[in-house]
């Protein structure tokens, strides 16, 4: 916000934005905490509470949020492809655990409630199952994941190489030296790799 609509410092907080309906100059008042308006230009009215009380609400639930995230130590996502791929190997897996679960019920998919025919809580759970696995493993096709992970690899490879290739260049190898150093690398990276 600018200063012009945050309003300007005052001796007892921020001055209020409105302007004066008689002398048509800015209101001298301080806006009322949380407000950019004083109590005699709307800061009283209930909408205006109703707001206040509304971002306070939400300040409070974005600190509970930030605290509990905090408590969870995590880390931000570095590759998001692979992560896509882990999450759908266990969106997949969870599904199988579920299917394991229903099938056990031996075809008793349903019982009689209290007041009607219930069905149990592992096929819903099934059920929910394999819509999110349906939603993850469509996204990692649409998203071509595989491909793109070959590619970013192929892309570590030739830097590699050009790397290697430059410092042999450098070195002031002779032929000969610089392709038995090109195979002793590309042993040892069969060896690592």
């Amino acid at each position: 916000m600018s200063d012009d609509e945050q309003g300007t410092w005052t001796r007892g907080g921020i001055q209020c934005k409105a302007n004066s309906k008689i002398s048509k100059q800015r209101c001298r008042r301080p806006a009322t905490p949380g407000h950019l308006v004083c109590r005699m230009h709307g800061s009283a009215s209930p909408q205006a509470k109703r707001r206040v009380e509304r971002d306070r609400l939400v300040a409070e639930v974005e600190i509970g949020a930030r605290k509990a995230l905090d408590k969870l130590g995590f880390e931000p996502v570095q590759d998001p492809l692979t992560e896509l791929q882990r999450l759908g190997g266990e969106v997949v897996a969870w599904k199988d655990l579920l299917r394991g679960l229903v099938d056990a019920l031996e075809k008793q998919y349903r019982y009689e409630g209290e007041h009607a025919e219930q069905i149990r809580g592992e096929v819903l759970l099934f059920e929910r199952a394999l819509d999110r696995c349906a939603m993850v493993l469509g996204l990692i096709a649409r998203l071509k994941i595989d491909d793109r992970l070959v590619a970013i690899e192929e892309s570590k490879v030739n830097q590699i190489v050009d790397a290697v290739e430059a410092a042999l260049d450098t070195l002031g190898l002779s032929v000969e030296q610089q392709l038995e150093a090109k195979a002793e690398v590309a042993r040892t990276l069969r060896v690592v790799g």
